[in-house]
């Protein structure tokens, strides 16, 4: 019916009738499947990204709480707990993947992890001190 209407489709030029008759009506249904699914598709690298920012992140939520349970009035066991925490937290942090976009996230988080491992040594050094002290000068 739609052949005596319109004619012979265009791409029945170039391709046989079935197939041109096919790739025609495919065409109608794709175009309006394509204005809904090109948002979407455009928008997955933007929601990839901001998963992998989020992750980032949840590692600093854990990093800063580390370091804000020592205080001035820790001790060495609670120390040692903190130090092996935060030694956890760094495996998991090396075995994540990354986007290129947040390569300097990354290490700028490796960095504040290995800023607080010194802040937890020193703290661990002091209090090593401090106990050696109080052990001699009883």
């Amino acid at each position: 019916h739609r052949y005596f209407e319109k004619g012979a489709p265009i791409l029945s030029y170039y391709f046989p009738f079935w197939l041109a008759e096919f790739l025609e009506r495919m065409g109608l249904l794709l175009v309006p499947f394509l204005a809904f699914a090109y948002p979407i598709l455009k928008s997955i690298p933007g929601f990839l990204l901001k998963r992998a920012k989020k992750r980032i992140e949840r590692f600093y939520v854990v990093l800063r709480r580390l370091e804000s349970d020592v205080g001035m009035d820790c001790n060495l066991s609670m120390l040692e707990e903190q130090i092996a925490a935060l030694e956890k937290l760094e495996s998991e942090v090396l075995t994540i993947k990354i986007n290129k976009k947040l390569v300097p996230d990354y290490y700028a988080l490796r960095s504040d992890i290995k800023f607080v491992r010194e802040v937890l040594m020193r703290f661990r050094k002091t209090e090593l001190i401090r106990n050696d002290l109080q052990e001699h000068g009883d």
